[in-house]
Formats: structure tokens, C-alpha cells, sequence
């Protein structure tokens, strides 16, 4: 299974190529950590979100 395969299985899955990379970034850790950073960053900001507009004016589950 390629990568662009296998991404299509994972949810909230953004697939970055960093052109000239290899396998293991040793060039390339820089932009590998900022990418990997603006990921989180924008997942926790989802998730704040996504938790923020959920009712809480009951003790039920939330199901959104």
C-alpha cells in the first residue's frame, strides 16, 4: 500500500510531501517539525471547537 492509500484510512489525516525529503528527514527537520507542529495546533483548535458547541445543559453524553 503506497502512502496516498494509506492516508485515505485515517481520520483527520492531512498528508504534507516535503519535497527532496528521504525516509528518516534528516535534511529536512526543520520543516518536518513545523508541519508536524501546525498539525496539532490546528487538531487541538478542532477539538476546542468542536467541544465548545456541544450542550451543556444536560448530564447526558454529548453524540455531536
Amino acid at each position: 500500500m503506497t502512502t496516498l492509500e494509506f492516508a485515505k484510512f485515517l481520520p483527520n489525516c492531512k498528508l504534507q510531501v516535503i519535497e527532496g525529503a528521504d525516509r528518516v528527514f534528516t535534511d529536512h527537520q526543520a520543516e518536518l517539525a513545523s508541519v508536524v507542529l501546525n498539525f496539532i495546533k490546528e487538531t487541538l483548535q478542532l477539538s476546542k471547537l468542536n467541544a465548545s458547541s456541544c450542550c451543556l445543559c444536560c448530564s447526558t453524553t454529548c453524540l455531536n
